[in-house]
């Protein structure tokens, strides 16, 4: 990927450094599939929001590049935001909101929002007992 610093914003209230970046057709990933299942590969740009003080990843959009007239999808982007959020006794920086939009040859534009929210922490603790000890337990 191409990275280039693009310029200093607020995002949320936090200072963020914004960065582009291109991804060329040769080193994706990024696959499109349209509704009669054909895919195709496509290069892709986008931004990448980064906190100022911690360097964390606050958003990130991408965009498909050259999509091929042999697919349906004439467009297609996604973005996805992230915060600190606090569980139990600690923060961590998880996705919190984004969006999914797509237009397709000869349909309407369709844009898919979603969030995150009521993240809990689960867990267990346990104790690996001696044979000893595990014969002085009640039945």
């Amino acid at each position: 990927a191409d990275f280039a610093w693009k310029e200093s914003d607020v995002l949320d209230g936090a200072p963020v450094q914004v960065f582009t970046f291109k991804v060329p057709l040769a080193s994706s990933s990024f696959v499109l599939s349209d509704k009669n299942n054909r895919q195709s590969p496509v290069g892709f740009h986008g931004l990448l929001y980064l906190d100022a003080a911690t360097r964390a990843v606050r958003r990130i959009t991408v965009e498909a590049d050259d999509i091929p007239p042999a697919i349906d999808i004439r467009a297609a982007s996604i973005s996805i935001d992230y915060s600190w959020i606090s569980i139990s006794t600690h923060d961590y920086l998880l996705p919190i909101r984004g969006a999914i939009s797509l237009r397709e040859a000869k349909h309407a534009p369709v844009l898919n929002e979603f969030e995150f929210r009521n993240y809990r922490r689960f867990g267990s603790q346990i104790r690996v007992l001696t044979k000893e000890e595990s014969k002085n337990l009640p039945n």
